[in-house]
């Protein structure tokens, strides 16, 4: 817990990570109420440097991670607790391998925000579309949510953002429910 914990993780500490990860007799799911939360979970919180990639795809390689614990305080699972804290430029990359094992997107914290609605409230703009685009390439319906990030977005004057995310969200909607880009089989 105490590495989970650590802003930046050194050479030597990454290493003691990995070891610990990988021995199955580890409990990555232990959820520590001094501390408010699993490993995973204190990670996303935690973590904020370029080591938290790594440190994430060594725990996700574990088919035993359960995904979908939440935090006790605010009700935040690993992926919103990663678009809420984490500044740096991986986060993409981070935000993907979330994506490939199945993380729960529809989460929302007790605020009522999910993923990209904290994404667009705290992240920086460098590459905010992209994550959003990367969102929709895995079928994650943004739609519900799209115009209070567009909102959240002008709020906070990433206007260029805001109007990159409203027009992929338009065009990914215009798509769904289409066969052939001919035939509408769903309307919103």
């Amino acid at each position: 817990m105490d590495l989970c914990s650590r802003e930046t993780l050194s050479g030597s500490q990454l290493t003691r990570f990995c070891e610990l990860t990988k021995d199955k007799d580890v409990d990555v799911n232990c959820f520590a109420k001094c501390v408010g939360g699993t490993p995973l979970l204190l990670l996303c919180r935690n973590n904020q440097s370029d080591s938290l990639y790594f440190c994430l795809r060594t725990l996700l390689d574990r088919e035993d991670v359960n995904l979908s614990q939440l935090t006790k305080k605010m009700g935040h699972n690993a992926l919103t607790l990663l678009c809420r804290h984490y500044p740096n430029t991986d986060l993409l990359d981070c935000v993907r391998l979330f994506l490939k094992r199945g993380v729960d997107h529809t989460i929302k914290d007790l605020d009522k925000r999910n993923a990209m609605m904290l994404l667009c409230e705290f992240y920086s703009q460098r590459n905010l579309i992209d994550i959003a685009r990367l969102m929709i390439y895995y079928n994650i319906d943004l739609f519900h949510s799209a115009e209070q990030s567009v909102a959240i977005l002008q709020k906070r004057t990433f206007l260029q953002e805001s109007n990159i995310l409203k027009q992929i969200t338009d065009d990914a909607r215009a798509k769904k429910g289409r066969v052939n880009n001919a035939v509408i089989i769903q309307t919103y």
